[in-house]
C-alpha cells in the first residue's frame, strides 16, 4: 500500500528531476566570454596560447563553454583606447590586458568589467589597485616589477663588457606609459651612475622610430645597449634584435623570448607563466570570485638566458662568471 506521502515523493520526482536536467543543461550551454587587449597580437602570441592552456587546464575550453575575443592594436599603443570600447561593448565577463597602456585603457573603458592583468609593472603607482595584497575596484592579476629588472641588466653589462663605458637604454616616449617611463629611466640613470658609466637615452616608441634604430644607434655610438620592458619592443623583437646586430652591438634583453629569437643575453620573468597564472584568476572571476578580493601576484622566478649563437657572431666571449649563473645557453 501506497502511503499519500509516499505517492507525492513518487509523484513529483519527474518534475524534480526534468528541474535538475534543465540546470544541468543550461549550464553546461553557459559560455564564458573573455575579452583579450593586446599591444601585438602578433608578438604575443606564444602568450595568448599559454593564456589558453591554462583556462583548458582548468576546464575552459574554446569554441565549448569559452568565447574569446581579442583587440590587437598591432603595436600602435594609441590603437588600445578605441579596442578596449570595442571589447566593453561585447559584454564579456572578464578583460585580459597588459601593461599601463592596455591596463589603462580598460580601467577607462569599464569600471565594473572584471579586468585581469598579465603583465604589470606598477598597479599601485598608475592607481588601478589599492595595494596589492588588497586591490579594491576591478582591477587584479600579475605584476612583472620591470624596474627592478634595470639594475640587474646594468651590472650584467658591467660583466659582459667590462671596459664598456657608454651604456644605452632603450626607452619608448609613447604618452600611455610616460609615469611608468619616467621611472624606468630614473632606476637606469641611478645604475649607470652606481657602476660607474654613462646612461644614453634612447627613444623608441613604434613601427617608424623601430625601423630607424640602428641608424640612432650608429649615431648615438653605445658600447653596449640595456632594453628597457616595454609591449612594443616585445611585439617588434625581431626588428630590434635586427637594429641591434647590424653595428655589432651587445645587448641585454628583458624578456628570455629575445634570447630565444636570437638577443644574446636576457634578464627576466617568464611570460609565458605569467599568462597562465593569469588564466587562473579569470576561473576563479568566473567562479563568483571578486576582483578586489583576489590579491595581485609578482613574478615566481626570473630568468637568466645567454645565446652563444650570437655571442659568436658578435666575437664576444661570455665571461665564466655569466655562464655558471645562466638557467639556459642556447647553443
Amino acid at each position: 500500500m501506497i502511503t499519500r506521502r509516499r505517492f507525492l515523493s513518487i509523484a513529483s520526482a519527474p518534475v524534480v528531476l526534468a528541474a535538475t536536467r534543465a540546470a544541468i543543461s543550461q549550464e553546461r550551454a553557459r559560455v564564458a566570454r573573455v575579452g583579450c587587449l593586446f599591444a601585438s597580437l602578433r608578438g604575443s602570441a606564444y602568450s595568448m596560447a599559454a593564456f589558453k592552456d591554462g583556462l583548458k587546464a582548468l576546464g575552459h575550453v574554446e569554441g565549448r563553454n569559452l568565447r574569446v575575443d581579442v583587440g590587437d592594436a598591432q603595436g600602435e599603443l594609441s590603437r588600445l583606447p578605441a579596442l578596449a570600447r570595442e571589447l566593453v561593448a561585447l559584454g564579456p565577463d572578464v578583460i585580459l590586458a597588459s601593461n599601463p597602456a592596455g591596463v589603462g585603457a580598460a580601467v577607462a573603458a569599464t569600471k565594473s568589467i572584471p579586468i585581469v592583468m598579465g603583465t604589470m609593472s606598477d598597479p599601485v603607482a598608475e592607481g588601478f589597485v589599492a595595494s596589492l595584497a588588497r586591490p579594491g575596484g576591478n582591477v587584479t592579476g600579475v605584476v612583472n616589477q620591470g624596474e627592478d629588472l634595470i639594475p640587474k641588466q646594468f651590472e650584467l653589462g658591467r660583466e659582459l663588457v667590462p671596459r664598456a663605458r657608454r651604456f644605452a637604454f632603450l626607452i619608448s616616449r609613447d604618452p600611455a606609459l610616460r609615469r611608468r617611463n619616467a621611472g624606468f629611466e630614473s632606476v637606469a640613470e641611478d645604475s649607470a651612475r652606481r657602476l660607474g658609466v654613462e646612461a644614453i637615452m634612447i627613444r623608441a616608441s613604434n613601427r617608424t622610430e623601430m625601423d630607424a634604430l640602428h641608424s640612432t644607434l650608429r649615431r648615438a655610438r653605445p658600447e653596449l645597449l640595456v632594453v628597457g620592458l616595454d609591449p612594443v619592443y616585445h611585439g617588434f623583437r625581431g626588428l630590434l634584435i635586427d637594429a641591434v646586430a647590424r653595428p655589432g652591438l651587445p645587448a641585454i634583453y628583458p624578456l628570455p623570448v629575445f634570447s630565444d629569437d636570437g638577443g644574446l643575453v636576457s634578464y627576466g620573468f617568464n611570460l609565458a607563466d605569467s599568462f597562465r597564472r593569469a588564466a587562473a584568476f579569470v576561473d576563479r572571476i568566473l567562479k563568483g570570485a571578486k576582483p578586489g578580493d583576489l590579491p595581485i601576484e609578482r613574478p615566481l622566478k626570473f630568468e637568466l638566458i645567454i645565446n652563444l649563437k650570437t655571442a659568436k657572431a658578435l666575437g664576444l666571449a661570455i665571461p665564466q662568471s655569466i655562464l655558471l649563473r645562466a638557467d639556459r645557453v642556447i647553443e
